[in-house]
């Protein structure tokens, strides 16, 4: 298990300096955070902390420094908050935010019990995915790998856990236009959830319909169908002769394939593929 961030903080002066006061969301909810600690795992908190600093005052000399404030205006505090917990513990497992699942269900997986448990797996997913746009947000590498990891985890359970029910019953994640639509504008080209979300999709065997393609089309969405057909292409592709896998053969090849170079992507690409600049959107806010 990675070592929690807090405790690869270097032991010094600066550590213990007055924290960071972060307000976020609408209503500009509180959060207090050492400076030090989040700069470590942010490349945009670090250099908003350069820019905020301005030369100390002379002796005699009146007025105030900049205020410590830092005002991200588009954020969910719920999700900030589970930043902050990994941000010291190194996972989100015993965050009081973080969507709670149940126990595997029990009598059989045609249950009640299991479309309860689904409902809250797929609330834990959409919520990994923001958490996965706030690392985006704060240039936060270890974080999105975090996430990257533990959304292929949450994924491989909801799919074990399904596996004997029959197609149709229940629906892939993230599978509605909408969905896709919103995953796709708010990630980079080539990105391990964008890598991740078209072939967990061929794996469910997501229907492309012509008035499903055509919805995805009026929304913009040309990215992710030429990436399912490109995807699809490299594995039905056969030399003539060559045997083709069946469907139930391509999903576990798939599946197998997906959570390996999403935790490969995770852990090398991330850098290069999401960590480019952004424009930066935040300001700090004068007292």
């Amino acid at each position: 298990m990675a070592e929690p961030p807090l405790k690869k903080l270097k032991k010094d002066f600066d550590h213990f300096t007055a924290p960071l006061k972060v307000l976020v969301g609408d209503n500009g909810q509180e959060f207090y955070i050492n400076e030090q600690l989040i700069c470590s795992m942010s490349k945009l908190f670090e250099e908003l902390c350069k820019k905020k600093d301005t030369p100390k005052k002379k002796a005699g000399e009146k007025g105030t420094e900049r205020s410590r404030t830092f005002a991200p205006p588009d954020e969910d505090p719920n999700i900030f908050a589970l930043f902050l917990v990994w941000l010291t513990n190194g996972n989100i497992d015993a965050a009081e935010d973080l969507v709670q699942i149940r126990s595997s269900p029990l009598g059989g997986l045609r249950c009640e019990a299991l479309k309860k448990l689904v409902k809250e797996m797929d609330l834990r997913f959409f919520q990994l995915v923001d958490c996965y746009y706030l690392g985006s947000d704060i240039q936060s590498e270890e974080f999105q790998n975090f996430v990257m990891d533990s959304i292929v985890d949450l994924v491989t359970e909801r799919t074990s856990q399904t596996g004997s029910v029959p197609k149709g019953e229940i629906s892939a994640l993230a599978s509605s236009t909408k969905e896709i639509h919103e995953i796709y504008v708010k990630t980079w080209a080539d990105s391990p959830l964008r890598m991740f979300l078209h072939r967990y999709h061929l794996c469910e065997q997501v229907l492309m319909t012509p008035a499903y393609v055509q919805e995805l089309i009026e929304l913009g969405c040309h990215d992710y169908i030429s990436d399912v057909i490109t995807e699809s292409a490299r594995f039905y592709t056969r030399p003539v002769g060559a045997s083709r896998p069946s469907s139930s053969q391509y999903c576990d090849f798939t599946c197998t394939r997906a959570s390996q170079m999403i935790t490969i992507a995770s852990r090398s690409r991330m850098g290069r593929v999401l960590m480019r600049k952004k424009k930066m959107k935040y300001e700090w806010r004068d007292s």
